[in-house]
């Protein structure tokens, strides 16, 4: 997870807003969710950065939909753009879950936590780079849980090898709360069941690799 520049070390804190979070990148059979995150540094310069973080795809919902969320950071003063997350200050910490559904109690499709169907009418990129990603502005139509739909816009960071669902007439997940169909959260679900199941694959062959030296040795 290099890429998104983790830190570890004790940082300078600083008053933050969590304002994204992206969808899901697997690496060694590990998932972590993109958390973009926007502060002050103790120099009054404003950082827009990524703290990828792991956490339950419950927890992930419930943060989308509880977006912004004031929280405290802990920042590289020799790199700003490493950052971590206090979770403990965070208003909707990630460890939020959703109660488990029975098969007698089907998931309320008014849930939030529910992905509703949605189909790409028009993508085009941004031009600008988050998460180590680039950002495509999608509009999507969006089918409510009564089969009425609505159109909305998306503009998020989306993985390389996900760009082709987002051709005109692909089928998405979308993400958003009854109460404001403007903010919308597009998620790959073809993609990122590919990308978990190269990840373990990914690991078997790791395992299988570590094995084969031992046996050599």
């Amino acid at each position: 997870m290099t890429k998104y520049r983790e830190f570890h070390g004790a940082g300078i804190p600083a008053e933050g807003t969590i304002v994204r979070v992206d969808s899901a990148v697997y690496s060694f059979g590990v998932t972590k969710y993109p958390v973009t995150v926007r502060f002050k540094t103790q120099d009054g310069r404003e950082i827009t950065t990524v703290d990828p973080t792991e956490m339950s795809v419950d927890g992930v919902f419930a943060l989308r939909m509880r977006t912004p969320v004031p929280v405290t950071v802990y920042y590289n003063p020799s790199n700003p753009e490493q950052v971590r997350i206090d979770w403990s200050t965070a208003a909707a910490a990630p460890a939020v879950t959703y109660p488990a559904e029975s098969a007698q109690s089907p998931a309320d499709p008014n849930d939030p936590a529910v992905p509703k169907q949605g189909v790409i009418m028009a993508a085009s990129p941004t031009g600008e780079i988050a998460s180590g990603q680039g950002e495509m502005n999608m509009r999507v139509q969006v089918t409510r849980p009564d089969g009425t739909r609505f159109q909305a816009d998306a503009v998020q960071p989306v993985p390389q090898k996900a760009l082709p669902y987002t051709l005109p007439g692909s089928v998405v997940d979308v993400y958003y709360a009854p109460d404001n169909e403007e903010h919308i959260t597009v998620s790959f679900p073809q993609h990122e069941r590919l990308a978990k199941a190269l990840a373990e694959l990914q690991t078997v062959n790791e395992m299988l690799s570590g094995l084969s030296q031992r046996h050599d040795a």
